[in-house]
């Protein structure tokens, strides 16, 4: 596993960081959706999204909705233009492709759009790994943020699918995953610390990655546009709104990541 990040910051070789479970209603999509609308709109960093969950495509989905909902609201449609004159920003592009096809379409974009500098390209993989096609996919990231939940049965899960990339991973000398990152979500904040501290331990004692911040259990992650429910924390168009930041940890989560992947050293020109 090689961590050469000067020799990728040469060649302006972008990050490939994916999102992956074998469980599902984990949070690996919705973790993403609102993760890179935080480091794209807030954080500048420039990056690109590739759907290739094909059970749901949820993120292409999610995107289709804001589009929907914004085309048929006026005030919304006014509230995205200053959003945008503030920012300086349009909207990142959100790709679907089938797991086989997910790094030729990627790699066929970052082709076409040099200009645009993109550092980081993040896949919502299949919440699965039970075929060839979608193994190769997570053996080809640099990094997976795998989310857990302080469930016996959804951790078990949770690491024998970062278990298996992994030590694929070692066994393969063409492999590119670096790490595989285990993250606490929907953490209820009744639930003692000195639980999940304790399967910390597990999971540091299977020799897995652990990110240390902690996404608490929140309706605010389902706030979208296409709700309009009177706050927007989800969301392709735009970064979640500071009100709803508050306590949700993603803008640390976010710290921590671009810290990690060192991501900041990439330049954002």
């Amino acid at each position: 596993m090689n961590d050469d990040m000067n020799t990728e910051k040469e060649k302006h070789v972008p990050i490939r960081l994916g999102f992956g479970s074998q469980k599902g209603g984990v949070g690996k999509s919705t973790i993403a959706e609102v993760l890179a609308g935080y480091l794209y709109y807030e954080k500048d960093i420039r990056l690109l999204v590739v759907d290739c969950d094909y059970a749901q495509y949820s993120y292409f989905r999610l995107r289709e909705r804001d589009k929907a909902a914004v085309e048929g609201n006026k005030n919304l449609q006014e509230k995205l233009k200053n959003y945008i004159r503030k920012t300086g920003k349009r909207s990142y592009r959100v790709l679907k492709a089938k797991p086989e096809e997910a790094l030729q379409t990627a790699g066929q974009y970052l082709s076409d759009h040099p200009e645009e500098k993109i550092s980081l390209v993040l896949y919502d993989l299949p919440g699965r790994s039970d075929n060839s096609e979608i193994l190769s996919l997570a053996l080809a990231m640099d990094y997976i943020i795998s989310p857990i939940e302080a469930d016996l049965q959804s951790l078990a899960s949770c690491i024998a699918y970062a278990q298996t990339v992994r030590d694929m991973g070692v066994m393969l000398s063409d492999s590119r995953i670096r790490q595989i990152f285990m993250l606490w979500n929907k953490v209820d904040r009744r639930v003692s610390p000195r639980i999940m501290d304790s399967y910390d331990k597990a999971i540091i004692a299977e020799k897995l990655g652990l990110l240390h911040t902690r996404l608490p259990r929140s309706v605010k992650f389902s706030k979208e546009i296409s709700l309009n429910t009177g706050g927007i924390f989800r969301s392709t168009y735009m970064a979640p709104e500071k009100e709803l930041l508050a306590d949700s940890n993603i803008d640390l989560l976010a710290e921590e990541l671009i810290t990690l992947l060192k991501l900041d050293a990439y330049g954002q020109e």
